[in-house]
């Protein structure tokens, strides 16, 4: 009895050693795996410009409902005009107010002493759609006092909420923002200034610059009018604009834009229209999938969109050819051309929400290069995929698109890098050296619209390209 029990203590030691073993070994290809492929995404801005010894504040919830209006402008009016000063920027939507800003707001710039943006600049006026119709924005904080400020408008493209940290402490927050029925892209534009803890102004001056980053958020697909939250912090005196955009109508807009110009078409090449006519007339049966509807029906949509995106790839490699061949006239190929390309990117954003992608570019701040013969500039960008959807994505690449670059410009590596299959939970990414020539007329404030990701990947045997950006 003794042996037997003997025995068999042995026995079970030797089967824990060997499973201890096996997590160990299991725990280390993960890792290695992990390390090797799975990143996440960086934290946001805030969290890497905050120091250790600054405590943050208390969470600021705001609640931003498109159905109410604010009884006053007052606090967009202040919000926008230190974002204007900050950015360096006063776009030409947003005129001068004579109202009082708030504590701590400053007037809008003058036109005479700011410079003004120039057709290659971003305009975040613009981006964000603030000349819509204001929404109501109500704040809430444990704080004795209301240290982020927040504004919103609304139209039919989608909304845009601006957010304002006024404190030196960075601010956690959580914005829930009522959205009608659609297929929403969510994206973060950030402008940061660079400033020491407790150095803190009102005004921007050249010692305190912003750093804009445009980072994505994950999209939202929703069959009824819904509240999406979306947390993240905010920097000292960062000012954040999210913005939702329905890419389900860019792609319905999209469509009537092709139809028009494929009548234009006919009126100078015929031949060549009528064949585009009969690609679209294949794609009209898949057209309903675009919109939104519920996530047990969202796997057929899907193969339905890839569908529409395989035809009108076909449709746009039919008309390329067209064009080198000069069977169609200058202007109305040229706007068919562009109405397809905006198809297919409204559709593989379509795709990339009903998937649970997430594309993302960041870069370095451009710096001269040295010895350069010309004034060059260069800058790392790292382009990235996280895949936050239940089904996986094969074929994956990630590059740059080099067509968004300025003549005598160079990128290293050259060629896209490739990851095959990327499952859910899993994340990749690759970096990339720019170099942009600097014209003395050019500012260096447009090199970032220039750095224009390239990702694709296959999903329900179809490609799907994305294009995320810089800023």
């Amino acid at each position: 009895m003794m042996l037997f029990s003997q025995a068999a203590g042995a026995t079970m030691m030797r089967r824990r050693c060997q499973t201890s073993a096996g997590r160990a070994l299991t725990a280390a290809l993960t890792l290695l795996v992990l390390t090797d492929v799975t990143r996440s995404l960086p934290q946001s801005s805030a969290a890497q410009t905050g120091t250790p010894e600054q405590q943050p504040l208390p969470l600021t919830t705001i609640a931003a409902d498109p159905s109410q209006s604010p009884a006053n402008t007052t606090s967009q009016q202040a919000v926008l005009s230190r974002l204007a000063a900050l950015s360096g920027v006063t776009p030409p939507g947003l005129a001068p107010h004579s109202a009082t800003p708030a504590p701590g707001a400053v007037q809008l710039p003058d036109p005479q002493k700011e410079p003004t943006p120039k057709p290659s600049d971003p305009d975040w006026y613009e981006w964000a759609r603030l000349a819509s119709t204001p929404m109501l924005c109500t704040v809430s904080t444990a704080s004795p006092q209301d240290r982020v400020q927040a504004c919103g408008v609304k139209c039919e493209d989608g909304s845009s909420v601006v957010l304002w940290n006024t404190a030196e402490q960075p601010a956690p927050f959580e914005l829930k923002l009522h959205v009608p029925h659609g297929v929403f892209r969510i994206e973060r534009l950030s402008f940061v200034p660079s400033h020491q803890p407790g150095t803190l102004k009102a005004e921007h001056t050249a010692d305190t610059p912003a750093n804009p980053a445009l980072r994505r958020l994950e999209g939202l697909d929703t069959p009824s009018p819904t509240v999406v939250v979306k947390r993240g912090t905010l920097a000292p005196g960062e000012i954040a604009i999210i913005r939702t955009s329905d890419t389900a109508r860019e792609a319905r807009l999209a469509m009537m834009a092709l139809e028009q110009s494929l009548k234009d078409l006919a009126q100078t090449a015929p031949g060549p229209a009528a064949k585009l006519k009969k690609i679209q007339k294949e794609c009209d049966k898949y057209t309903d999938a675009i919109t939104s509807g519920p996530e047990s029906n969202r796997q057929k949509r899907l193969s339905c969109i890839h569908r529409l995106i395989l035809l009108y790839s076909q449709a746009e490699a039919q008309h390329r050819n067209n064009q080198s061949r000069e069977k169609v006239s200058g202007d109305p190929g040229a706007r068919t051309m562009a109405a397809v390309e905006r198809l297919e990117m409204a559709l593989a954003e379509t795709s990339a929400i009903f998937s649970g992608l997430v594309s993302q570019v960041e870069l370095t701040p451009f710096t001269p290069v040295p010895g350069a013969a010309t004034n060059t500039m260069e800058a790392t960008v790292q382009v990235s995929l996280t895949n936050s959807g239940t089904h996986s994505v094969d074929k994956v690449k990630l590059g740059m698109d080099t067509r968004a670059f300025a003549q005598g410009s160079s990128c290293s590596p050259d060629d896209a890098a490739y990851f095959g299959e990327l499952r859910p939970g899993q994340s990749v990414r690759a970096a990339f050296k720019v170099r942009f020539p600097l014209p003395e007329a050019t500012g260096q404030q447009n090199l970032p619209s220039r750095c224009i990701g390239d990702v694709s990947y296959f999903a329900n045997g179809a490609p799907a390209h994305l294009r995320p950006k810089g800023w």
